[in-house]
């Protein structure tokens, strides 16, 4: 009412002026208008010509920019657009004004400045660049004002997403989920991916990755984790029963089976941070409420600082016996070629025992592709994992250098192969440098140390205690020196 009331105005401006106008006209009409005269009729025609573009800009406003236009887009018009046309109606104005009625000659002043304009054209083209996105963008509506976008590029850690505030001349501004605002230029999405959350309107559907154990049956874990999911959809506002959700095995990892539990959301009452979250903590209640854990990052048996960097999955055997902690610091050259050239290569299939527990050993593996899963019984017949292993981790160390029982199995999780080192082509190099076996007692009473933590089950009341001292003796003892 308000507008209407202002457009209104402005016609009565412009009759005001254009009566205004006639009467100085007909007042010296068949007389030769004294200059004052003149000038007021040049006046009176620069205003009518400002208060022309005044009524057609307010009358495009109020019945075609929010009138039709808004009807058919059912969403309020980008500003960009109306005052874009607003800028240009009244320079048509000031056109008309300086040419017919100051008496500029434009054209040859347009023709002249040529030059000069492309100089500026190149100086601006960043801000020109803007306009016609910021325009663009506007007219195919690839997002509006109170859409929800994401923008990702290779120079950001992660997508940055957000509620379109406001689009401007040049920038268009997100409102992000912590309140901080964030300003980009229109011209980003030539160059970064823009994703449109909004569009289609409905809900949309959002992704939470939970890993578990190898030993936890598939079947089973898709339906604990669909039966959470749904149990939090039903409860919490702003998640959607429908489409259904679904739980799907997307990777099999060292470290475990990756789940992705697929789940639908309506942005605009919940943002997908918060929905994730709601749905994250469900499915990790429910893993714990059924005995089950979620498998840790993949766990280093040997120190990753004293490895090098491989440059394939199988690598030879000196170059796997050089970068253990075990040999690589105590060996020389000549002794690593001669372990080398003593140990096996071995062959595991998927699933297949490489070490089982209780039973005597004298050799250890370092595994030079593939993965195994570390297991330990409790008491009750019930496997634990305790440790994930990969290409160039040892395992089996206590076994080949004092020869007591394994005091856990190693299953293979993919086909694998790994370099087995036997008490036999061990003792050559003991019997030569007996010294050897002090060093290689504190490194693995330290080895021990480190994994006794990690290692000890629930059940366990403390973890094994071992002194570099003792070691040293049971591996003499052992290997007769």
């Amino acid at each position: 009412m308000i507008v209407m009331l202002l457009v209104l105005r402005r016609i009565i401006l412009l009759s005001v002026l254009l009566a205004l106008r006639w009467w100085v006209i007909s007042a010296y009409a068949g007389e030769t208008s004294p200059e004052w005269v003149l000038a007021i009729e040049k006046l009176l025609g620069g205003l009518i010509a400002l208060s022309v573009a005044l009524v057609i800009d307010g009358i495009v406003r109020v019945f075609f920019w929010k009138g039709y236009l808004a009807n058919v887009m059912g969403a309020k018009v980008p500003r960009l657009l109306p005052l874009t046309v607003s800028i240009l109606i009244f320079g048509a104005a000031l056109f008309h004004i300086l040419q017919n009625q100051l008496g500029f000659s434009l054209g040859g002043a347009l023709a002249a400045s040529g030059f000069l304009a492309v100089i500026i054209g190149f100086a601006l083209r960043s801000v020109i660049l803007d306009l016609f996105s910021g325009l663009a963008i506007s007219i195919d509506r690839s997002y509006a004002v109170g859409d929800w976008i994401s923008v990702t590029s290779r120079d950001f850690e992660e997508p940055v997403y957000g509620l379109v505030t406001e689009i401007d001349w040049r920038t268009t501004r997100l409102m992000l989920e912590d309140g901080r605002s964030f300003i980009m230029p229109n011209s980003i999405g030539g160059v970064f991916t823009i994703t449109n959350h909004s569009q289609p309107v409905g809900p949309k559907r959002l992704e939470v990755t939970i890993h578990l154990p190898h030993e936890t049956p598939t079947e089973r874990a898709r339906k604990l984790l669909l039966g959470a999911a749904m149990k939090a959809i039903e409860e919490a506002e702003g998640l959607h029963i429908s489409p259904a959700s679904s739980v799907l095995v997307t990777d099999v990892t060292t470290d475990g089976i990756e789940y992705q539990v697929r789940f639908y959301a309506d942005i605009h009452r919940l943002s997908p941070s918060i929905a994730r979250s709601i749905l994250r903590t469900a499915l990790l209640e429910a893993v714990a409420g059924n005995d089950l854990r979620i498998p840790p990052a993949q766990i280093e048996l040997s120190d990753p600082r004293d490895r090098k960097p491989q440059s394939r999955a199988s690598v030879d055997a000196e170059a796997a016996i050089r970068q253990t902690r075990l040999f690589g610091s105590v060996l020389n050259e000549d002794e690593i070629e001669s372990l080398a050239a003593a140990a096996t290569r071995r062959h595991f299939s998927s699933s297949q025992p490489m070490i089982e527990e209780g039973v005597e050993g004298s050799s250890l593996f370092i595994l030079l592709s593939g993965a195994a899963v570390v297991q330990r019984c409790n008491g009750h017949d019930t496997a634990h994992a305790l440790a994930t292993l990969s290409t160039g981790d040892v395992v089996g160390e206590m076994s080949l250098l004092t020869g007591e029982a394994r005091t856990a199995s190693v299953i293979a999780c993919t086909d694998l192969e790994a370099l087995e080192i036997s008490k036999q082509a061990l003792a050559p190099i003991l019997k030569k440098r007996p010294e050897l076996a002090e060093d290689l007692s504190a490194l693995l009473a330290q080895r021990a140390g480190e994994q006794a933590d990690h290692d000890r089950l629930p059940t366990d009341d403390k973890a094994p205690a071992h002194a570099p001292a003792g070691i040293g003796a049971r591996i003499r003892s052992f290997f007769s020196l």
